[in-house]
Order: structure tokens, then C-alpha cells, then sequence
């Protein structure tokens, strides 16, 4: 498409969420981005098809305006279901009233779930769903990690029974130390779409592998017909694993479940580097579906584009984050009298774009890229 600069803010209308946005793009192109240039005058705006990927490459002096006007044709993410487990005190319970005041993580989903094994209220109106599961856990197998699958296996059949997922295309389980934005999330399903209705129309569902060693937990994206495959085949998993290893193999959850869901239930197995930055996974976009061609950054500077972050324990260094997630992905931050930043605009319901559908991918429209 084109963007004729004599008409400001001509292309798409969710650019105007951020005031400055076609000013700047007018001003960057009359700077001297030449090879941005039509002969009569135009600054020129790629536009991109379904499975196209955007790029963005670092130029310098030169910014790049935001995502291709046409982005509007691509297919919707989907609506999106997120849950937490947590200890029912300590810094988890206090991470837990941070997003909830400044509705991030999994409160800026379509819908969310708190689960804990202790009745709680980490924030007004909000109240654990309580499980009974010991949340102790010991740390060993072959990789050293917590041995969390028994947890999180009771945890993913609760979810299975409260069946809030049934009402949303994916579902996120979401580490309560995990710096999440969803709007990112989104923007990186919408990639993913075409996959979502061929996986969960005709087989056991699509998941997002997160790292290159394999899934990690902090942050698990699996589609509607993934997460009932996964709780379905959990036990025939158990048995297969059990007779491999003849016995317990001594797995963490995400390790578990990523073998069960790709090996045994065969579901779909989508890589997507741009999911989660972490200390045991550092940043690499090659088989992102949003690839950027820049340096690869340090996972605590929380600015490489990243749906999460990961681990961030206290509020002091949660909350830093959280900033520097929010300004380098573009999403709007609005100040109200307390000063506190927001990624959604002021007075809109958290369930106000929830679907209900169960078998279409929901319709409406968000950007893939910001």
C-alpha cells in the first residue's frame, strides 16, 4: 500500500493509538529514506499476506514507521485464556496484586484463573481456585530441575474440568515471576492462525515450543483441542514414559508435557523463539514467525520484542521489566492520576472482547506486528 504524505495518518487506523505515529513516519521519510520513495512523491508501506513474515532491519538515522497497513487481512490470533499457579504467600502472591493493579500478565487476557492450594485474595475481587496439591516439590532427574509434573499434571486436569479454556482458541499457563505482555502474544498468534484451525480441526492441537532445548514453563501457549488432547493423553503418556525409563523419569512438567504432546499424541509442534527470554533460554529469533535482524540481547534488559521474561521475583525488578517490555513492543501505556501504565485503554472490560465460539477461530482484528 501507499501512504501519500499530504494525508496524514492515511493508513491503518490502529496507528492511531499512538499519537506520533504518522507524523513521525512523514518526517522520517523526508529525511532521506530514499528507497522508500515512489517517483510521485509516495512513502511506500509493504504489505504482507498470511504466511509472510515481517522483517524489520536496522538502518541507521532511519526508523521504521510501525507494520504494513494491510495488516488488517491477516486472520485474528484468537481469543485468549491465561492461568497462574501460586504459592498462597510470599512473593508470588505479591507479583500476583502487582499485575492485577496494573492489569498485566494474565489479567489483560480475554480471561484469566488464579489457582493456588490455599483459599486467597491476592487483590480486590480476586480469588484463588483452590486445589488440593502439596505445591512442595524436590529438584533432581537428569536436568537438574524441579520434579513439578505430578503439580502440574492435577493443576492442567482442574483447568480441564473448570473448562473456562473451552471459550477461548488458546490457552496460556503463565508463571507468576514470568514478565508477560499479552498484546505481544497476540501479535505472534495472529502467525499462527492458519496452523490453529488445520491442527485443531482435524487433529490433537497446535502448542508453541518456546526454546531450543525444548518447552519451558514459564510460559505454555497450547491451542484449545491441544489442551484436551494433553490432559486426555496424560495418562497413557505417564505409561509410555514410565515403561521407557523404566520408571519415573523425573521430569519437570515442561520437558513432560512437550514430549508427551509432540511423541506420543502427536500434535501439532510449532517453534516460536519470539515466545519467552530466560536465563535457562537466551534470545534467538531464527525460527520466529516475527524475525527481527538485530543483536541478540541480554534477557534482563527485557527490550528484544519478546512475548515474556523471565525469572523477576521481587516488584522492584518485576515492575522494571515490565517498562522496558511495554516500550519496546509499542504497546500504549496510559497514565491515569496514580501513575500507573496500562496496556489496555482506560475503562475497558478485561472480558469485553471474550468469544464463546468453540469450533471457528474468533473473529476481529489485531495487528501482528508492532
Amino acid at each position: 500500500g501507499g501512504y501519500n504524505s499530504s494525508y496524514p495518518c492515511q493508513c491503518n487506523p490502529q496507528c492511531r493509538l499512538h499519537s506520533s505515529c504518522c507524523s513521525d513516519f512523514e518526517d522520517r521519510c523526508s529525511e532521506g529514506a530514499e528507497n522508500t520513495m515512489h517517483p510521485d512523491g509516495w512513502c511506500s508501506l509493504l504489505t504482507l499476506k498470511q504466511d509472510e513474515v515481517p522483517v524489520r532491519v536496522r538502518v541507521d538515522g532511519v526508523e521504521s514507521g510501525a507494520l504494513p497497513c494491510d495488516m488488517q487481512k491477516l486472520a485474528p490470533a484468537g481469543s485468549l485464556f491465561c492461568f497462574s499457579l501460586i504459592m498462597p504467600s510470599g512473593y508470588e502472591f505479591d507479583l500476583i496484586r502487582l499485575q492485577h493493579r496494573e492489569f498485566t500478565s494474565i489479567f489483560d487476557c480475554d480471561g484469566h484463573k488464579i489457582y493456588s492450594n490455599h483459599s486467597a485474595s491476592p487483590a480486590p475481587g480476586v480469588h484463588t481456585a483452590v486445589i488440593d496439591v502439596n505445591l512442595d516439590c524436590d529438584m533432581g532427574g537428569e536436568f537438574g530441575t524441579w520434579l513439578n509434573t505430578p503439580i502440574f499434571l492435577k493443576v492442567w486436569h482442574r483447568v480441564f474440568q473448570d473448562g473456562d479454556y473451552r471459550s477461548f482458541s488458546w490457552t496460556a499457563k503463565v508463571d507468576a515471576d514470568c514478565v508477560f505482555v499479552p498484546d505481544i502474544l497476540r501479535n505472534i498468534l495472529a502467525h499462527h492462525a492458519a496452523a490453529l484451525v488445520q491442527a485443531d480441526g482435524g487433529g490433537n492441537g497446535l502448542y508453541l515450543n518456546n526454546c531450543q532445548q525444548g518447552l519451558h514453563g514459564p510460559l505454555e501457549v497450547l491451542s484449545r483441542r491441544a489442551v484436551t488432547s494433553w490432559v486426555n493423553g496424560s495418562a497413557h503418556c505417564e505409561r509410555h514414559f514410565n515403561s521407557l525409563c523404566s520408571g519415573d523419569c523425573k521430569w519437570g512438567e515442561d520437558l513432560f508435557m512437550d514430549q508427551c504432546l509432540w511423541k506420543v499424541l502427536g500434535a501439532r509442534r510449532d517453534d516460536e523463539w519470539m515466545l519467552l527470554s530466560e536465563d535457562h533460554c537466551k534470545p534467538d529469533r531464527g525460527a520466529s514467525s516475527l524475525a527481527v535482524v538485530t543483536d541478540v540481547h541480554d534477557w534482563q534488559a527485557c527490550d528484544s520484542g519478546h512475548a515474556a521474561y523471565h525469572p523477576f521475583k521481587s516488584v522492584e525488578t518485576y515492575q522494571a521489566c515490565l517498562r522496558h517490555a511495554l516500550r519496546q513492543s509499542g504497546v500504549p501505556q496510559d497514565q491515569g492520576q496514580s501513575g500507573r501504565f496500562h496496556s489496555k485503554p482506560a475503562g475497558r472490560s478485561e472480558r469485553e472482547e471474550r468469544h464463546t465460539d468453540k469450533d471457528e477461530v474468533p473473529s476481529g482484528t489485531r495487528l501482528a506486528f508492532r
